[in-house]
């Protein structure tokens, strides 16, 4: 402090001597040189230049009121140096801080990487100024009480904003990415949706953005990273990574009753064993003579219904014939299967037969005999068609539309809890036109959504919660829930850094719930485990990645912060009257013109 003290003052008497024997010097030559005015003249310049050389290094100074007394600047990535600027001439002389730098900040940058030690490294700061992306939304709360947050968003360039998906998707289904992308430019933008390279979906937007929908459907299980892009012609303006994981279909089994022999019900048995389904048909063909065959599982189909017949099955599917043929105790036996879990779907309705569970809560209306072999539109998930209806279903309180009918008022497929079952009943007349006209995916994909909720609901399993959005180097909550007590603690590996160790505790409120906290170091997929239960895998996101939600995500999360701050006290800081250039300026052009009347 010393050193620097003398240092100061020898610098300020050298420069005064500099500046003392300058105009010495040149008012010495003017008063020898040039007679009259020019000397008068000379004289001036001279001495404007010595001055001018002794206010560029110390221009005088006046008090100006402080406009950002008691606030500090944080940077955070995607801060924009121009904002940086405007804002720190805006508020005078405020300290200019970088959250949790990568590296140690240089210049007049501090680093910070404490929320709670603000208050106690500047006990006078009121107001806390955030440019960029904003601090993790975890680290929020750890901010002291009383301090003001003023949030300054990132600039308006093209960007990704929104995006929403299914991390997790069974084998079969087809992923759904909804999103909106911010454009900058007048012309259209491409949004595409790719894996390993290859194009999957795509579509235009104006070149100012809005939403978007792209679909895919996977080919294969395991962990996929497709990429999400923005294009304006060959210029990429954005990209994000897009993780799925596909899991491995459901294996069903599924038992058909078929009244008489049915184009429908066979060609269905075909389709779900080439699907891998287990499947059994049983066929009446007359009073006591049955025809029955199995796929994919081994025994023969049943002859006869009983309670433990149907527990090895998931789903019935049936017409309206097979139900009715079924004997007292059979219809006895599928009633109390349904109410313990069974599903059984009813298709090509036209009546209720006597014995499908819950019949009393289905309202069947059959359509005029001029309509009834006329198509009509139906409509499910993604998908639309054109079927024979020979009757539409009410909805009413307890059932649910599945497949939507001609109006809104009459649906084709609607659902009903029975117990722990579900039934459905299907109007319908015949789906397997669209099998034989190559429509295969619309087949497959109404097939799949009846079965889908009709299918037995599989016991409580373990499973893991993880976290939808983590970054590297911020908390992330794990949540396990199972019945059996972990022995030991869980474990998260990382591809190429090894297995870390996440302590799980119990909570009070939920003894099945077990919580941990893990604080991820790298991008990239990230497997969870515990000894004696599933794993499961989660993506962690790179710093730059997805910077539109995250920074949606902070502006909420400062929205709902109470920022009851008080008013800081004014306060004054010494402040040049005019920048230093100025004054050079004067030297220059007084020096400048000395040296031209000499030339004269």
């Amino acid at each position: 402090m010393l050193f620097s003290t003398f240092s100061g003052s020898l610098l300020y008497l050298a420069h005064a001597a500099l500046c003392v024997l300058l105009a010495a010097g040149l008012a010495r030559q003017a008063w020898r040189s040039a007679p009259g005015r020019r000397r008068l003249a000379r004289l001036v310049a001279g001495l404007l230049a010595a001055a001018a050389l002794w206010l560029s290094a110390y221009p005088p100074q006046r008090r100006a009121v402080s406009a950002g007394a008691g606030s500090a600047i944080v940077l955070t990535p995607g801060y924009s140096a121009d904002s940086v600027r405007r804002l720190r001439h805006q508020l005078g002389p405020v300290p200019l801080l970088r959250y949790r730098p990568a590296a140690t900040p240089g210049g007049d940058t501090q680093a910070l990487t404490s929320l709670p030690g603000l208050r106690a490294r500047y006990p006078d700061l009121h107001r806390l100024h955030v440019l960029g992306t904003g601090l993790p939304v975890a680290d929020v709360p750890a901010l002291p009480g009383g301090l003001e947050l003023v949030a300054h968003p990132a600039g308006r360039s093209a960007q990704f904003t929104a995006a929403a998906w299914l991390p997790q998707l069974p084998l079969g289904e087809t992923l759904r990415l909804e999103g909106h992308f911010r454009g900058a430019g007048p012309q259209p933008v491409w949004v595409r949706l790719s894996v390993a390279g290859r194009p999957l979906d795509s579509v235009q937007l104006p070149g100012a953005g809005g939403p978007f929908t792209l679909r895919y459907q996977p080919r294969y299980v395991g962990r996929q990273l497709a990429r999400l892009e923005a294009r304006r012609g060959r210029t990429l303006l954005a990209t994000e990574p897009v993780p799925l994981q596909v899991q491995p279909a459901r294996r069903l089994r599924v038992l058909l009753l078929a009244g008489s022999p049915s184009f429908e019900l066979n060609l269905l048995k075909n389709h779900l064993a080439r699907r891998g389904q287990q499947v059994a048909l049983r066929l009446h063909l007359s009073r006591g003579l049955l025809q029955s065959e199995t796929q994919n599982q081994a025994g023969a189909a049943p002859a006869t219904l009983t309670s433990a017949v149907l527990r090895r099955f998931d789903a019935v599917v049936a017409d309206a014939d097979g139900l009715s043929t079924l004997a007292a105790a059979e219809a006895r036996a599928l009633a109390a299967a349904t109410a313990d879990g069974l599903g059984v779907v009813l298709i090509g309705a036209n009546e209720l037969p006597r014995s499908l569970p819950g019949r009393a809560d289905f309202v069947l209306q059959p359509r005029p005999a001029t309509q009834a072999e006329q198509l009509q539109p139906i409509g499910w998930e993604e998908h639309r068609a054109s079927v024979v209806l020979p009757a539409v279903l009410r909805p009413t309180p307890n059932t649910r539309p599945l497949v939507t009918g001609p109006t809104a008022a009459a649906a084709a497929v609607v659902s009903r809890r029975t117990g722990w079952g579900m039934v459905l009943v299907a109007t319908p007349a015949s789906t397997y036109p669209w099998l034989l006209s190559g429509a295969t995916t619309r087949y497959d994909s109404y097939w799949r959504t009846l079965l889908g909720a009709a299918a037995r609901p599989l016991a409580p399993v373990a499973r893991w919660q993880t976290p939808r959005w983590p970054r590297p180097d911020e908390p992330q909550p794990l949540q396990l829930t199972t019945a059996q007590r972990p022995s030991r603690p869980a474990a998260v590996v990382t591809a190429g850094s090894g297995a870390a160790s996440v302590a799980l505790r119990q909570q009070p409120a939920q003894p099945e719930v077990w919580q941990g906290t893990y604080w991820p170091a790298r991008p990239g997929w990230h497997a969870v485990t515990a000894p004696g239960q599933d794993t499961a895998a989660f993506y962690v996101f790179g710093a730059a990645d997805w910077a539109g939600p995250q920074q949606a995500r902070w502006l909420a999360a400062v929205a709902g912060r109470s920022t009851a701050a008080a008013a800081p006290p004014a306060a004054a800081h010494p402040e040049p009257w005019l920048p230093a250039g100025w004054y050079f300026a004067l030297f220059v052009a007084a020096a400048g013109w000395l040296w031209l009347d000499e030339k004269r």
